[in-house]
């Protein structure tokens, strides 16, 4: 319904069960594998938000050691 939650930055980019009563939208049942269930309550962001917690390590950009394009690049300058 466009509303915004607080679960927490462990749980973003997974999917999680939302159990929710369509009378009243305002807190809102949480649940997730291996967790007890929680309540959320609909977020608010003023105009001064506090400065954002650091991403947990599963959303980190990675950094590669190779590359499959330049190694066919590679292989067909060698031929």
């Amino acid at each position: 319904m466009g509303k915004k939650y607080e679960v927490g930055l462990s749980f973003i980019g997974r999917k999680i069960q939302v159990i929710y009563d369509p009378a009243g939208i305002t807190e809102v049942t949480i649940e997730f594998e291996g967790h007890p269930s929680w309540k959320a309550r609909e977020m608010f962001i003023g105009e001064r938000a506090g400065k954002r917690p650091a991403l947990p390590d599963h959303l980190l950009p990675e950094t590669a050691d190779s590359s499959r394009l330049l190694r066919g690049a590679e292989r067909k300058h060698e031929e």
